[in-house]
């Protein structure tokens, strides 16, 4: 009997101890090892099978829509999160939280291709660890204690964008535009990059 006992405790702390541990398992990219303190740039080139691709004309990022003209292209907030990608996209004015159609859970958008994709006067409220936003407009949109660690906004513009509170650890700003952005209480660390910014914040 009290064999059968211990076995049963062993049994159910077993059990207790795999809940636990599963309720942490990282949401984000295992590549992107913010679990041992390190703020590396994920590498986000597996969600860039977009159909549209910005090019480069040596000072910013140029998007085409479906008819070859200088634009973007409408997808769903669905597509986005199912997907990943949103490169060229054009989610102006989006509303991108967990109340999603279909997503259950928080929304995490960790390592998404969003590059040069027009984000204006958007409110995202997901995880954005590892975000390409490379030449993304974000201009303003609000991100208010967003959590970019890792995120790359070279060339992104911000201005006017509500970041209060953002989570800007190991996030690339190279090269990008905050105007009369609110900054204030954002965390930064040594591996922040802010080569190049140009600032004039309205609040840090």
């Amino acid at each position: 009997m009290k064999t059968m006992v211990a076995l049963f405790y062993i049994i159910l702390l077993s059990a207790v101890y795999f809940v636990s541990t599963a309720k942490y398992t990282p949401k984000y990219p295992a590549d992107f090892r913010d679990a041992v303190g390190s703020y590396s740039h994920y590498d986000a080139s597996r969600h860039n099978n977009s159909i549209y691709q910005p090019v480069f004309d040596g000072e910013r990022w140029v998007c085409k829509d479906a008819a070859g003209n200088e634009g973007y292209n409408k997808i769903t907030v669905e597509d986005l999160v199912n997907t990943k990608t949103g490169a060229c996209a054009d989610l102006r004015n989006s509303y991108l939280n967990g109340k999603i159609k279909g997503l259950t859970g928080a929304c995490s958008l960790a390592g998404v291709n969003l590059k040069a994709a027009n984000l204006s006067g958007s409110t995202i409220k997901c995880d954005l660890r590892g975000a390409n936003l490379i030449g993304a407009n974000l201009s303003s949109a609000t991100l208010w204690k967003a959590d970019l660690r890792g995120a790359d906004l070279t060339l992104a513009n911000m201005d006017y964008a509500n970041l209060y509170g953002a989570d800007l650890r190991g996030t690339i700003l190279k090269n990008a535009t905050v105007i009369m952005s609110d900054m204030g209480g954002c965390r930064y660390n040594d591996e922040t990059i802010l080569t190049g910014v140009k600032w004039l914040s309205a609040a840090f």
